[in-house]
């Protein structure tokens, strides 16, 4: 099964491309949080030359198992036509039509969709114009998107290989304790919940979880793993108060655990944890303060208040500042909302979401006519 991946992704990636690799792990890291450009440099520096070695061998496989098979089916009609005197008139023909028959096969495999035409082709198009990288991805999605799918998950595994080697090296050398092994275990579990492998994932938290009962980052991505992929509310908000107990100043825990509240109904607790996340973010301008103020923005719409100020920093941010998309699935606060909130009003909130964690959610956001109203407003300006 391994030697089939890395001969469809040599198959696909073609002679050293580092380029549209490189120009393809933007977009990737979209989708995979433990996922950075310079790992996806790295990884595929390290395998290329494995791969091609992996490839030949692959296709040396292919060919031999079927020349095998059909050896041994065509040998058995062979052996039936000797006895019966018309081996010499037939072998002839037997051996050939097998050969030819392999062949057909091996030719049937290259020529499936995902061939290295169709990636060079779209290599040379990235090389040619790097600065549409965006809207040739958009395009790959939109067009093929079972190519960029087999390619974003190519890349996937090949991080969650690497995360899996790191864990034991740590371990190895430093320790099941030390906190780097715990870090490790924790980007793996990250890297596998992006793969919705999730019962992976939640081995490894807890893998973490017990080894470091006091890491407040491992403590903050199991509650919000529980809270959007097993709905258990109940030990998401544990975690969450644990995480919070351990380190009071990270905001991150703070806005994560003010969604939880949010859905929870317990809208006073929500907006005391926004407030403190958005004076410990002090005016910063990135995706987590977008989800603050996404955050702030689905609460006061909760209550039927002015919305304004709290769209308005978003769209300063969007506009004046840009942020790198990174894909964050915080599904029970979208269902919460599409729930509680008029549709068109829905439609809005659901665009910002996307354009916090999609490459594309920005043009999306644009199109829509009550976000093409709101009014930029400084991010110095005081909440109300």
């Amino acid at each position: 099964m391994k030697i089939g991946i890395y001969s469809n992704c040599l198959r696909k990636i073609g002679h050293n491309e580092q380029g549209i690799i490189a120009q393809i792990g933007e977009l990737v890291t979209c989708y995979a949080p433990a996922l950075t450009l310079p790992n996806v440099t790295e990884i595929v520096e390290k395998s290329a030359s494995a791969a091609k070695r992996l490839a030949r061998w692959a296709l040396l496989v292919d060919v031999s198992i079927w020349l095998l098979v059909f050896s041994i089916i065509f040998g058995c009609f062979g052996l039936v036509c000797w006895c019966l005197g018309f081996w010499k008139a037939l072998s002839t023909t037997v051996a050939t039509f097998a050969l030819l028959f392999a062949l057909l096969v091996l030719l049937d495999r290259v020529k499936r969709p995902g061939t290295p035409r169709r990636l060079r082709a779209v290599v040379k198009q990235l090389n040619r114009e790097p600065q549409k990288s965006q809207e040739l991805y958009a395009k790959l999605q939109r067009e093929d998107h079972a190519l960029y799918e087999e390619l974003k998950y190519w890349i996937q595994t090949q991080q969650k290989d690497n995360l899996r080697q790191q864990v034991a090296k740590s371990e190895k050398t430093l320790g099941p304790y030390h906190a780097d092994t715990i870090a490790a275990l924790n980007l793996l579990a990250k890297q596998l919940e992006s793969m919705d492998v999730l019962d992976e994932a939640e081995a490894e938290y807890k893998r973490a979880l017990e080894r470091a009962l006091g890491d407040f980052v491992v403590l903050g991505n199991y509650a919000f793993f529980l809270q959007n992929f097993r709905r258990n509310y109940a030990e998401a908000r544990n975690l969450y108060l644990r995480a919070l107990q351990a380190d009071p100043t990270d905001a991150i825990n703070h806005t994560n655990f003010a969604g939880l509240c949010l859905i929870m109904d317990n809208h006073p607790e929500s907006e005391h944890h926004l407030r403190e996340a958005w004076r410990l973010i002090a005016g910063k301008a990135d995706r987590y303060t977008c989800r603050t103020l996404f955050l702030r923005a689905a609460l006061a719409a909760m209550r039927k208040e002015d919305t304004a100020i709290y769209l308005g920093q978003l769209k300063t941010i969007f506009e004046q500042e840009g942020i790198q998309p990174i894909s964050s699935r915080n599904t029970t606060v979208l269902d919460y909302l599409r729930k509680h909130i008029p549709a068109d009003q829905f439609a809005m909130f659901d665009a910002i979401y996307s354009a916090t964690n999609k490459p594309d959610g920005i043009a999306q956001l644009q199109a829509i006519s009550a976000w093409q109203r709101v009014r930029p407003v400084p991010l110095s300006s005081p909440w109300p």
